[in-house]
């Protein structure tokens, strides 16, 4: 069984930044106007999500007057930006910066079915327009002509124009009326 060690290291990291949050804020249940959250926890995030941690809470501190809020809000806002901060340089940014750039597959290989060939199809000449082994069209025939360029000459020279007709409005062969002009 092959271990995800990504997926491991995601979930401890996560596990132990959720663990921060109550027990900061379970300290300042016991003295309101504590300092031990501040003090020896909230380094220990900063080193969880280092070099952006430390960087989103001085960028905070530029915006929020910390002081004049209530300590265990401060701790839980400290903590969101810290963890946030953190959780997008690991899990989004610095994977996204080592992933392989390359082409995207559909994976479609797998699906291909061996061609059966029935062997009753009439059969023009040997230079048929098809190739009855694969069943793909051949790109040029002997007149140097594509697939495409195939078809169009054939219409022509069964409806026997040899060029498209402009009458009244008629833009192509066989269409007598424009979608407003009925009958």
């Amino acid at each position: 069984m092959k271990v995800n060690w990504k997926t491991i290291i995601k979930c401890v990291w996560v596990t132990l930044c959720f663990f921060h949050l109550p027990l900061g804020l379970g300290t300042f249940l016991v003295a309101p106007a504590s300092q031990f959250a501040n003090d020896n926890l909230i380094p220990v995030l900063l080193l969880l999500s280092f070099p952006s941690g430390p960087i989103a809470l001085l960028l905070g501190g530029l915006f929020i007057d910390a002081s004049a809020l209530d300590p265990p809000f401060r701790y839980s806002l400290v903590w969101l930006a810290v963890f946030v901060a953190g959780y997008l340089q690991w899990f989004v940014i610095i994977p996204g910066m080592f992933e392989r750039p390359g082409s995207t597959m559909l994976g479609l290989a797998h699906f291909r079915q061996p061609v059966n060939v029935a062997v009753t199809l009439p059969v023009e000449s040997p230079a048929s327009t098809i190739d009855l082994i694969t069943q793909r069209p051949v790109p040029y025939n002997d007149q140097g002509q594509t697939p495409l360029e195939r078809v169009i000459c054939d219409q022509f020279s069964n409806s026997g124009d040899s060029q498209m007709p402009a009458e009244e409005g008629r833009d192509l062969p066989s269409v007598n009326s424009l979608p407003g002009q009925l009958g």
